[in-house]
């Protein structure tokens, strides 16, 4: 039942091309990247923290006058319900005139 084009099986030449293993990192040197890796983490989490501070502070309720907030209310609500694309317009129409 065997045909010899069945039985034969390709071998390996070992002719490819040879890819080194990458060597382990010595302890000291894994260390020291880690704690850098770890300072940089540090400073762009202490970095989103001041701009998200910034952020807050620069929109303030209280600062802003009784008419702008009512505008302000009227727009985020706009935003929460589906509008169809002239509503959308003609609302961002008011909006920015009313500011």
């Amino acid at each position: 039942d065997d045909t010899p084009a069945e039985t034969q099986s390709a071998k390996d030449k070992g002719k490819g091309i040879f890819v080194e293993d990458p060597k382990p990192m010595k302890k000291k040197y894994q260390i020291a990247m880690d704690t850098e890796y770890a300072r940089k983490l540090q400073e762009e989490e202490e970095y989103l923290a001041q701009a998200k501070d910034a952020q807050a502070t620069d929109v303030k309720p209280k600062d802003a006058p009784a008419k702008r907030i009512q505008y302000i209310r009227r727009y985020h609500g706009y935003k929460k319900k589906p509008q169809s694309e002239s509503e959308a317009r003609k609302n961002m129409i008011a909006y920015l005139k009313n500011t």
